[in-house]
């Protein structure tokens, strides 16, 4: 039955979540009690197996991914400043050292370890 209303699933949820919500805002009620209600829906929803469809879910879905792409951005930007306030001070103190004693800088040290080699040859 419920494959016959598949196409307009989520324009039927979004019109019960609207007229829902409207009419929890009718009864003058508090916006915790509207978010609690409409968690209920949610999990109503879930129970009735067309939590896909939900439009709640779909905007709580869409806020989470904003909200951690903003934190990670935020990490990003802080971990570069420190990396190069790190860079610019005591790095760079640490790679004129290096310079003065003769220390090669790269990582590896421009040294070969081995490699080559022509295998067993036999006499």
């Amino acid at each position: 039955m419920l494959e016959l209303f598949t196409p307009y699933m989520l324009f039927i949820s979004f019109f019960i979540t609207v007229v829902f919500n409207l009419w929890l805002i009718r009864l003058k009620l508090d916006w915790v009690v509207i978010l609690i209600a409409n968690l209920l829906l949610i999990m109503i929803m879930e129970f009735l197996g067309i939590a896909e469809y939900n439009f709640l879910n779909k905007v709580l879905e869409w806020i989470f991914d904003f909200i951690a792409r903003i934190i990670s951005g935020l990490f990003e930007g802080i971990n570069d400043i420190v990396e190069g306030i790190f860079d610019n001070t005591v790095g760079g103190f640490f790679e004129k050292l290096k310079r003065i004693f003769g220390i090669p800088t790269t990582p590896d040290g421009d040294r070969s370890f081995g490699g080559g080699g022509g295998g067993v040859s036999g006499r």
